[in-house]
């Protein structure tokens, strides 16, 4: 009896457009099936382990979701109950493929799944072999690229026992670290990570130099001389720091640069350099040489400047032997005008030449050895 009566009193609120609010739970619809994926279903090449999608209630209903997700297919459940539309993987490995799984469940419990999605994350390339750039008041200038964006840190030598570990830097930003010296040469080198841990290789060695460069070199030799003559020139340099250097001699000619080495007598005490040279032409000439060093490090120029043939004021023994050797020939020279005798203080020696016609003083000359040739 008591039953009817409940059913009959059902009845006349229903006629009456009454709804119990159990009604409501009878009616209750299912979330919305979770859709919208990021990163969409089967994409390649992707960045981290971050998924998201689109979800919610036709009746308004709070909705949580359950997250599915691994490199196995169905994924195991990694999260439940959750009230926000996304998901970050931390242990995101490259080159993978994952697949993930979204289930809605709304407050009066009911669920609907979703698709099982998928995506297979990038590979990973090193960074590129760093570019040193200079270094300038006790700083360092460097940077490297990561093919792939990825941030990048440094391990630095610094040559002189020192090593260094910087922070995270963007990819291609220019990274500028300071390092104090002692005089002296020190070689840096730099490698590059990213950050999954891929590492470039070594850059090349920057060379830095701290104090003075060699000596400007001291040239002495002869300053006169005499077309097609050899003579010998001396190099002299000083360099504190005892790095085995060499010369650069440019001769001041047509002639190519020479290169010369000092003798060394022990590692602090370089020698001369010695060298020998012969000019092909009448002139004035430059002789210029430098010292560089093993490491590139440079002295300024020295110079020495030489005349060729000697001034013709300048003594010819050469000549003044000739002539005491045969007089036939002192005579003849000076009965031709060719040859003018200077007896100052030294009677002997002959001061100026004075050619007067080229082709008298062959013709001359040649009958001259004819003549000698007849007395044998």
């Amino acid at each position: 009896m008591k039953k009817v009566i409940v059913i009959c009193i059902i009845a006349l609120f229903v006629g009456m457009g009454f709804q119990p609010a159990f009604a409501n739970i009878l009616e209750n619809n299912p979330p919305y099936e979770p859709s919208n994926p990021i990163p969409p279903d089967g994409a390649t090449n992707v960045t981290g382990c971050s998924v998201s999608w689109t979800g919610g209630d036709s009746d308004g209903d709070i909705v949580t979701y359950d997250v599915y997700f691994g490199n196995t297919t169905p994924p195991p459940k990694v999260l439940d109950n959750i009230s926000y539309n996304f998901y970050y993987h931390h242990e995101c490995e490259l080159n993978t493929t994952y697949y993930w799984q979204i289930v809605a469940t709304d407050e009066h419990g009911a669920s609907t799944p979703g698709l099982i999605w998928t995506f297979t994350t990038r590979g990973n390339s090193p960074p590129m072999k760093p570019i040193i750039i200079g270094y300038e008041n006790e700083t360092l200038y460097f940077y490297s690229i990561d093919p792939d964006g990825d941030e990048i840190r440094y391990l630095i030598e610094w040559g002189d026992g020192d090593t260094e570990s910087t922070i995270w830097y963007p990819s291609g930003q220019i990274v500028e670290r300071s390092h104090t010296y002692f005089e002296g040469v020190y070689h840096v080198r730099i490698k590059a990570e990213d950050e999954f841990g891929a590492e470039s290789s070594w850059s090349d060695p920057y060379t830095i130099k701290i104090g003075n460069p060699p000596s400007k070199p001291i040239i002495d030799g002869p300053t006169q001389g005499m077309v097609g003559v050899e003579y010998t020139y001396t190099f002299n340099s000083t360099y504190e720091y005892g790095f085995e250097f060499f010369y650069i001699v440019d001769w001041g000619d047509d002639s190519p640069i020479e290169y010369v080495n000092p003798n060394w007598y022990n590692t602090s005490e370089p020698g001369l350099g010695i060298a020998n040279h012969s000019w092909n032409k009448k002139g004035t000439y430059t002789i210029k040489a430098k010292t560089i060093d093993i490491y590139g490090r440079e002295s300024p120029w020295g110079t020495l400047t030489v005349t060729m043939p000697r001034n013709k004021e300048t003594n010819n023994v050469l000549l003044w032997w000739l002539l005491e050797e045969f007089p036939l020939l002192h005579k003849l020279f000076n009965l031709l005008g060719l040859l003018k005798l200077v007896s100052d203080k030294n009677p002997g020696i002959v001061k100026h030449i004075s050619i007067q016609d080229l082709e008298t003083r062959k013709s001359l000359i040649d009958n001259f050895i004819t003549e000698k040739a007849r007395t044998f």
